[in-house]
């Protein structure tokens, strides 16, 4: 059966219709307001199939229509609350090399980071924890690192849900 929403500030207010489910709120793009998800996320660490329309062409999206309306980052909603989120973040800073790490992603009790050399960084950060009065910091300090003999020319997220990720690294020719 179909679900019935409350719009407006009271529960004595308007209900939608059993069976349709319309969002109290309007939907607001990051770009409109001079802030697009392009600015904080790398879209090039999403394999094409989860992207909009494969419309992403070296970090901006492409005009595949001639409305200027923002256009959905993926297919599917953004899990702005995935823990592992942090591996498509933009680094910022000294992390902002081309060679360099993610942000960690925490799936307890090891935390990981991923470069586009082809590394694949392991910490058992529970080990470096700091105890205070308001707060509990566990630092991440590569405890393992896994790597590839041939070149990776490529790392992007192929799939996601609530407690997954999948990466993938595309490796180079072979040199002879």
């Amino acid at each position: 059966h179909g679900g019935v929403i409350a719009t407006g500030a009271g529960a004595a207010s308007a209900v939608e219709s059993i069976g349709t489910w319309k969002m109290p709120f309007d939907k607001v793009s990051r770009e409109s307001f001079g802030d697009p998800v392009q600015d904080i996320m790398d879209p090039s660490l999403f394999d094409n199939s989860l992207l909009y329309d494969g419309a992403w062409v070296n970090g901006h999206q492409g005009q595949k229509n001639s409305t200027h309306l923002p256009r959905p980052f993926l297919k599917v909603p953004f899990p702005t609350g995935g823990f592992w989120t942090n591996l498509v973040l933009r680094p910022t800073g000294e992390a902002s090399s081309s060679s360099s790490y993610s942000y960690p992603i925490v799936a307890y009790p090891y935390s990981f980071q991923w470069s586009s050399r082809g590394d694949l960084r392991i910490s058992y950060s529970a080990s470096r924890r700091v105890i205070k009065a308001r707060s509990i910091q566990d630092a991440f300090a590569p405890d393992m690192t896994m790597s590839s003999v041939e070149q990776t020319v490529s790392r992007h997220v192929t799939a996601f849900d609530s407690l997954s990720v999948t990466l993938r690294y595309s490796r180079g020719k072979s040199s002879g």
